[in-house]
């Protein structure tokens, strides 16, 4: 996410067209109606030397950081917030008596200038909710007759307080983008303003339920302060104290309003609730924005003119949403870019900040790869290798990778690599997958209605200097880092020695395993391809022909092995079946899916309602993806997993359900798993073979 100062100064270049188009919708309160995505990114060039980020900025940097005319403005507003502690039960009468309860949408400033019904027609505040909102039942409200009566004349006043809260906390926000040398001093202001709030005696014991993130914007506006400051300026280790202060004292604000910042999970996990740190975590869309869709497409625009994601092999840009839970977060856009880059484009960000008031922006260290391992991978701990030694003696079958118990009839999900002891890479055979061959079929492609194919991703196991590669199951790179493992823990013992020869005799029964899948291969690879389509979907597919003794009766199973160490008594009675396929358009975001791949074995996810762009291989790209569970798994998928089913449990039957095929993920925080919808490889197989494929069925 670089910026280009000649192409980014003539902003002529850019089409505008009518309010729809992203270039010429981005105005900012009142001061700009013209202002577009690439005009304010190209202003923001000319304070660039100004925007530098302080490392060694700390809690007690002297240096000034709100101006003197801030912090009269924060003064009045604040003085504003507390004109009601003044008011007593008396003129909370005569304002009643005076003003309609229709008037709850005003600000505070246009309810005591209100004399007539007429005007209450005319003067409405969008930010702010209203006696409908309060009365829906649709936002999980209390009948507002069955509330103590003081208690709604209450909520209704601090309702009208949110917009001048959220304008006093704006002002240290413009400070902080122009002074960048007092982060600290800044955000202990913020949560001075936010504390001033919380303890004022007029907004405690509030009874209803009536704000929500979706139903006024001044409370999606403050939490995205507190997440711009989180995400862009207090995520370096300096200031993880003031970080922890800020979303604690948030957490207190949303608590207020009965706004849950902790899951139900994470309160059953926890003995102690008072210990519970508020945890900022990634979510799925539930849905497509076309708002969201044209901010994508206008940043894509610009970075092919400006290399915002260019020229940075795996950086992307994800719409996904931050917070707390899911109904705690807010729409944001995460960019994944190189660590050297990431202040640089801090003035980019505060440009869209500005832009979108409601769609929080942010910038992480991070990078599309794909999921499959290479030989200078970590070898095995020497924690493990002791618990290996201790189950040598006991149990001869265990090893730190999966096997087939049946040769003739494997599981899915088992590492994979090609048949060469120099190969470097392995990854995981997602699935098994048939032709469907008739009468009607080409004579030529008759032969192979009896053959089963499996499939997985083509960087696993394509090769240059192959062409028809021969493949291994379990991965022939699992094995020999097994060996190596083991050849470097029995030097400890001395020659001769009981240990010594209960290593000895493991590495000679690898080794002659790995002899007879030389001898007996477990498939050859018959076409694949790595390509971007024309639809900036990346086709990374590779078929292989199983042996001909590989019968799969039972079609894609997950396996008993699996079934019985998860414990999910769901995928229990036949449920570890794949029966079926789910297309994209027929499956809801945010559904719950998982997968088992070679290296992370069983993780959970969440299925992201919009689609993310990532530069890589030289091209812009495009792809669905999974944002990982942390109440499951501490990271989705990582090198080893590529080629790995992404399943969703049937609802209305028994088995599963192929979602797609996982061929990448984020390097550094590996929470994002990247795949192909299986629709779209099916298609893509028919469009090359000119036959339709299925999934293998159990007979």
């Amino acid at each position: 996410m670089t910026e280009n100062n000649d192409n980014m100064t003539n902003t002529n270049d850019v089409e505008a067209s009518g309010s729809d188009s992203i270039w010429g919708r981005s105005q900012i309160s009142n001061k700009s109606s013209k202002k577009t995505l690439v005009g304010s990114i190209s202003a923001s060039q000319s304070r660039k030397n100004n925007i530098v980020s302080n490392d060694n900025t700390n809690m007690s940097n002297s240096s000034t950081l709100v101006t003197q005319k801030t912090k009269t403005n924060v003064t009045e507003k604040m003085q504003q917030l507390s004109v009601f502690d003044e008011l007593d039960e008396e003129n909370l009468s005569e304002i009643e008596e005076e003003n309609d309860i229709s008037v709850v949408g005003k600000p505070l400033r246009v309810l005591n200038g209100l004399s007539s019904e007429n005007d209450l027609s005319v003067v409405r505040d969008s930010n702010t909710i209203s006696t409908k909102t309060i009365n829906s039942k649709d936002n999980n409200t209390t009948n507002i007759e069955s509330v103590n009566k003081e208690n709604v004349k209450k909520t209704v006043f601090v309702i009208q307080r949110l917009p001048i809260l959220c304008e006093s906390l704006s002002f240290v926000i413009d400070d902080i983008h122009q002074n960048m040398d007092s982060v600290s001093k800044a955000t202990m202001t913020f949560i001075d303003i936010l504390k001033n709030f919380i303890e004022d005696e007029a907004n405690k014991n509030l009874q209803m339920h009536v704000i929500t993130f979706e139903n006024n914007v001044s409370m999606t506006k403050i939490f995205k302060m507190v997440l711009h400051l989180c995400d862009n300026f207090l995520f370096k280790p300096v200031y993880q104290t003031t970080r922890a202060i800020l979303l604690t004292k948030f957490s207190q604000f949303c608590n207020l309003f009965n706004i849950k910042t902790t899951s139900k999970e994470d309160l059953i996990s926890n003995e102690d609730v008072r210990v519970t740190m508020p945890c900022l975590q990634l979510f799925p869309t539930l849905e497509k924005s076309n708002e969201i869709e044209k901010i994508m497409h206008g940043i894509i625009e610009l970075s092919k003119r400006n290399s915002i994601v260019s020229e940075s092999e795996g950086s992307f840009i994800a719409p996904l949403k931050r917070g707390f839970t899911q109904d705690c977060s807010i729409t944001s856009i995460m960019f994944g870019v190189a660590e050297d880059t990431v202040d640089y484009n801090l003035s980019t960000i505060c440009s869209l900040y500005s832009m979108f008031p409601s769609i929080h922006f942010y910038s992480v260290t991070d990078q599309i790869e794909p999921c499959s391992s290479v030989k200078e991978a970590k070898p095995f701990t020497d924690v493990n290798l002791k618990t290996q030694f201790e189950s040598l003696i006991s149990n001869w079958n265990t090893l730190p990778f999966r096997t087939p118990n049946d040769f003739c009839n494997p599981p899915i999900s088992l590492s994979v690599s090609t048949l060469n002891r120099k190969t470097k890479m392995s990854g995981t055979l997602g699935g098994f997958i048939q032709p469907v061959i008739d009468d009607n079929s080409p004579k030529q492609l008759k032969h192979y209605g009896s053959s089963v194919y499996g499939i997985t991703c083509a960087h696993v196991i394509l090769s240059e200097s192959q062409d028809y590669p021969e493949i291994s199951l379990p991965s022939l790179l699992l094995q020999q880092k097994y060996i190596t493992s083991l050849d470097n823990a029995k030097r400890d013992y001395p020659e001769g020695s009981k240990q010594r020869e209960i290593f000895n005799k493991e590495i000679s029964r690898i080794e002659q395993y790995m002899d007879f899948q030389f001898k007996n291969p477990a498939g050859q690879v018959i076409w694949g391809e790595r390509c971007i389509l024309s639809d900036t979907q990346l086709s990374d597919l590779a078929i292989v022909k199983m042996n001909k003794n590989m019968k799969l009766e039972c079609g894609n199973y997950l396996g008993d092995d699996v079934i019985q160490s998860l414990g999910d008594p769901s995928l229990r009675f036949d449920n570890g079946f794949i029966t079926d396929y789910t297309k994209m358009n027929d499956i809801r975001p945010g559904v719950e899916i998982f997968k088992y791949g070679s290296s992370t074995k069983f993780t959970r996810g969440f299925l992201n309602g919009q689609r993310m762009v990532y530069w890589s291989d030289g091209k812009l790209q495009s792809s669905e993806f999974v944002i990982n569970s942390l109440d499951n798994n501490p990271l989705f998928a990582t090198g080893g997993d590529s080629g790995s089913f992404v399943l969703t449990k049937n609802s209305n039957k028994l088995g599963l359900s192929v979602v797609g095929m996982l061929h990448s993920y984020d390097g550094e925080m590996k929470q994002l798993g990247l795949f192909t919808p299986m629709d779209n490889i099916l298609t893509r197989l028919k469009a090359v073979t000119k036959v339709e494929w299925q999934l293998k069925s159990r007979k």
